[in-house]
């Protein structure tokens, strides 16, 4: 899974990406000629400015041009940003979520040379973290075929060209940068369960009755007001 997409109400993931990049690129394609024509309109209007109000378009065809100058520009510009963004993590062949573990890992291994090479886990233990390398990134032209689920750069244009199958992702080639064996993501001392807490039973006592038990209790409340300066 890369994300949860509100603008197609689905998820991003291995399986669809390529239509989610296709989606994107053609809608950026398309607002970006929207752009040019609505720029040509108000260019004009701006270069007859000097002529009769009676020659030029209402108030209310200049507001409506500039309500779509302006919706248009704002979602044009974050379409790009997005776009951007999902095409440049395809090529490095990292998810949104897979980035949040790169920086946490590196995080931790910045933490972990300030404190002699161990992080402190949640049960208490002291664990070693050492620096390991993202291992699926196989280079570009391989993450962007293996994204794109096919080697022919037309089908990744085609509206209909298809996306890898559920099949592919249950084995991924790795860049042997690290030993085999070591898993990704790394393990992340602060999300080690929590030690169990032990309760000390041996001041714990049965009371006979409620009257009994009302008594106790009144009688640590008077020793803590003494002991705090309360009472005597």
């Amino acid at each position: 899974m890369d994300h949860h997409c509100p603008w197609t109400t689905n998820c991003v993931s291995h399986t669809n990406i390529p239509h989610f990049l296709r989606f994107l690129f053609y809608a950026v394609v398309s607002m970006s000629i929207l752009e040019y024509h609505l720029y040509q309109r108000a260019l004009y209007i701006w270069d007859n400015r000097n002529l009769p109000a009676y020659l030029g378009p209402p108030v209310w065809g200049m507001a409506h041009l500039l309500v779509l100058i302006s919706v248009n520009s704002i979602t044009l510009f974050a379409l790009t940003v997005l776009f951007v963004g999902a095409t440049h993590g395809l090529a490095i062949n990292t998810s949104m979520i897979e980035h949040w573990e790169i920086e946490r890992h590196e995080a931790l291994v910045d933490r972990s040379r300030k404190l002699g090479g161990y992080i402190y886990a949640n049960n208490g233990k002291r664990v070693r973290v050492q620096h390991q390398e993202y291992p699926y990134d196989v280079g570009i032209w391989k993450n962007l075929v293996q994204g794109m689920g096919t080697r022919n750069v037309l089908i990744w244009l085609l509206p209909f060209g298809g996306a890898p199958s559920v099949k592919t992702a249950t084995d991924w080639e790795v860049n042997g940068f690290e030993d085999v064996g070591m898993l990704w993501p790394p393990l992340d001392p602060e999300k080690l369960p929590r030690a169990a807490r032990r309760i000390d039973e041996s001041g714990l006592r049965d009371y006979d009755t409620p009257e009994e038990e009302m008594e106790a209790f009144r009688r640590r409340q008077q020793d803590d007001f003494v002991r705090r300066g309360w009472g005597s």
